[in-house]
């Protein structure tokens, strides 16, 4: 497919937000843009990088990638322009969204991160979410980056039953 302008890449952007029913990712944009031959990497960064600067998506880092929302603003803006997406890119969208929901949703539940602390060692950061809101954060201090990485590693597996478990406890 031939590129499309940014005003396009914009657009498509905050609908695939607008439509997701969590935040997204870097790697889930790309993903759609690749997956579906809209192509044009580049531009598409522009676009976040553009949109964000405008206030009309929300970036909040998180683990190793960003999440992204989009705003009222952004919302006001797709609602206004919503007929310059043609159905067939809005079909796309549906697709997508579809398709790869539950990997989307499962992404979107659980991150865990680690950066080295003051002082040495390495502070692990973990979460869980329920859509938008924070359900359970973890932070601990631990000796060594291998630590840090296997706990992060493993959080992907054992969140839930961590969040389970402390529930249990404290109940």
């Amino acid at each position: 497919m031939a590129e499309k302008p940014l005003t396009t890449y914009k657009l498509i952007i905050l609908q695939l937000l607008e439509s997701s029913t969590v935040p997204l990712t870097n790697t889930q944009f790309t993903s759609f843009f690749m997956d579906t031959n809209y192509g044009g990497y580049f531009v598409m960064q522009e676009a976040i990088s553009d949109l964000s600067d405008d206030g009309l998506i929300n970036p909040e880092s998180q683990s190793n990638d960003t999440r992204y929302t989009i705003t009222p603003s952004g919302k006001a803006v797709l609602l206004n322009l919503a007929e310059l997406l043609n159905s067939g890119i809005k079909s796309d969208i549906e697709n997508y969204l579809n398709q790869n929901n539950i990997e989307i949703i499962h992404k979107a539940e659980r991150t865990a991160d680690y950066r080295p602390a003051d002082g040495g060692g390495f502070t692990v950061d973990m979460r869980v979410y329920d859509g938008l809101k924070s359900k359970l954060e973890i932070k601990l201090s631990v000796a060594s980056e291998a630590i840090a990485k296997v706990l992060c590693e493993n959080w992907e597996r054992q969140s839930e039953n961590v969040y389970d478990s402390i529930i249990e406890i404290l109940s």
